[in-house]
């Protein structure tokens, strides 16, 4: 039996949204050292939230991507 693969966890921005802090998978990949597909398992997991801003148009919000990366343990969280 094959693996049911999971969705995508896509909203589109509100009005109010400042659309300039997204960015594309890729940057958001290059920003964190890790993989698109990281970046999308980040988004299957909840992590993350997928903004479409077009018919084919998908980003990640910055600020969140932001957070997410913050340390939680270890000497950089001490400091």
């Amino acid at each position: 039996m094959a693996a049911q693969r999971k969705s995508l966890r896509v909203q589109r921005p509100s009005a109010d949204m400042n659309i300039e802090n997204l960015i594309t998978i890729q940057e958001a990949a290059v920003a964190c050292r890790v993989s698109d597909r990281t970046i999308r398992n980040w988004v299957y997991l909840g992590l993350l939230t997928l903004w479409e801003v077009g018919p084919r148009l998908k980003r990640i919000d910055r600020i969140e991507l932001h957070q997410l990366a913050k340390p939680v343990a270890g000497k950089a969280a001490a400091s």
